[in-house]
């Protein structure tokens, strides 16, 4: 597989999110007899962790959809939802810091943290910095950095 293949979180690669951001031996899908989970083969490959900060956004298909695509390029993901009006909470500040302190390797944000989440962040893309909104957090080197993959 190619390691820059793009997936999950825009402008974050593969080679870019693994190195110290995984959760070795997590096991989120039951495992059956024949020692496969779901109908796939066991793998010895870390566990990915990503999530969507946001309001309302119980419905939202992105944990399915990113789930779907890292497995389609072998890797093992799990995408959560991390929303405020289903028990997160509205500490924006507390949000990141358990992400970050739970070994996420990064976060997309949505409505109505898109703005406010730039207080909390080392640094931002131009793009971001341009528009005055982020919509995606990468956690990497003890540092958090905002792009904004909506605008260019």
């Amino acid at each position: 597989m190619d390691k820059s293949v793009h997936f999950c979180l825009t402008n974050c690669t593969v080679q870019n999110i693994l190195p110290g951001r995984v959760v070795e031996g997590e096991v989120h899908a039951p495992m059956h007899l024949d020692g496969s989970q779901d109908g796939r083969p066991e793998t010895d490959q870390p566990m990915l962790r990503l999530g969507l900060v946001g309001r309302g956004i119980q419905l939202s298909r992105t944990p399915a959809m990113h789930e779907a695509e890292a497995a389609a390029h072998g890797l093992r993901c799990r995408y959560v939802l991390l929303d405020s009006d289903a028990g997160a909470g509205d500490d924006l500040a507390a949000i990141l810091d358990r992400a970050e302190a739970d070994g996420f390797a990064g976060l997309n944000v949505t409505f109505p943290y898109k703005q406010a989440v730039m207080d909390h962040l080392d640094g931002v893309s131009e793009a971001a910095g341009r528009i005055g909104a982020v919509n995606t957090v990468v956690f990497r080197a003890g540092g958090r950095f905002g792009p904004n993959t909506d605008f260019r």
